[in-house]
């Protein structure tokens, strides 16, 4: 019995894939900007933030990477005062003051069961399993 092996150049596939990789290399300013320089705030301020801006966001988020194109990803995004006040017993004391004073809070969660919506969205869509809540009660 014969085993055949595919013949395959190894160095030009090696070659072709750090050239694509160089390509595709992020800059120092996006780096910063990211990684580098990135600071978490701890004040907001006193203004609305648009609707147009939380799509544009999400619209983003859900690029990231995923399995067949599926996220169990959930963003409720919340802007009332009622709707944080029912948020307050779940917030760490420190972080209340912040959260009752932002212009919107995201509450991101991780559906369990997203698997239940594949068989619906895979064929058509990735917004369907993915989801998206902007609230303003």
């Amino acid at each position: 019995m014969s085993i055949g092996f595919c013949e395959t150049n190894e160095y030009e596939e090696t070659v072709t894939m750090v050239e694509g990789i160089e390509k595709m290399r992020v800059g120092d300013d996006a780096l910063d900007l990211v990684f580098r320089k990135a600071r978490t705030y701890n004040a907001w301020l006193p203004k609305p933030v648009p609707d147009e801006l939380l799509q544009q966001l999400y619209d983003t988020l859900k690029w990231g990477p995923t399995s067949a194109n599926i996220s169990p990803a959930r963003f409720l995004f919340i802007r009332s005062a009622a709707a944080k006040e029912r948020l307050r017993p779940s917030l760490a004391p420190g972080n209340v003051q912040k959260t009752m004073a932002a212009p919107v809070t995201v509450i991101i969660a991780y559906d369990l069961k997203f698997y239940d919506k594949v068989p619906g969205c895979f064929q058509t869509s990735q917004a369907c399993a993915i989801g998206l809540w902007i609230t303003r009660s």
